[in-house]
């Protein structure tokens, strides 16, 4: 297999693996970009990764260059395709090679933020899923919507992480449905610049 494909800079790497339905990938890519002003992803869809398996993609990247190397991309597999929410599959290629979990549409441009820039690694992410894969923003926001926790997905969120730790919560914006740990509850200091004697 050929090294794979580079993402763009601060965007992860989405590879279509999954050929049987041209309008789901058209689905699945304008649920990524709707209504985000930032790119996130870096979309190829090329036919020789047609049905590759997380093994041989976790070989492929073990076999590239240093400067080719990936930390991690996400799939849009057979699954992905097939849901109707078109959850895509996050692939660890760096720390625990062929480690995965799912991410819905919804959460993608969180989750591809905070690993792009390394605010959260791999594994943060991946812990956060349950056994099924799914990740714990889209848990917690479908139990708010079912009426299992009380209150808004945020501040169900909230009450599970940061009250229990004892930390700030962060107040969410109107219509800022983002799960509370992609809202950062730290401010930076001020920062003073002098100028050179």
């Amino acid at each position: 297999m050929t090294p794979l494909p580079q993402p763009e800079d601060l965007t992860s790497l989405v590879l279509r693996t999954d050929f049987t339905d041209n309008a789901a990938w058209d689905a699945l890519k304008a649920a990524l970009i709707a209504g985000d002003p930032y790119p996130d992803a870096t979309f190829v869809s090329d036919p020789q990764y047609a049905g590759v398996g997380i093994h041989a993609l976790v070989q492929a990247d073990a076999d590239a260059d240093d400067d080719d190397k990936l930390t991690y991309l996400f799939l849009a597999d057979s699954t992905t395709m097939g849901d109707d929410e078109h959850p895509l599959l996050a692939v660890d290629l760096y720390d625990e090679p062929g480690r995965t979990f799912r991410v819905p549409p919804r959460w993608y441009a969180e989750v591809s933020a905070n690993m792009s820039i390394t605010n959260m690694d791999f594994a943060d992410s991946a812990d956060a899923a349950d056994e099924s894969g799914r990740s714990a923003a889209s848990r917690v926001n479908d139990k708010a919507r079912e009426g299992e926790v009380d209150g808004p997905p945020n501040r169900a969120r909230r009450g599970l992480e940061s009250e229990a730790q004892g930390l700030p919560v962060p107040a969410a914006r109107a219509g800022d449905d983002r799960p509370t740990a992609c809202r950062s509850t730290l401010t930076a200091p001020a920062v003073r610049i002098y100028p050179a004697p």
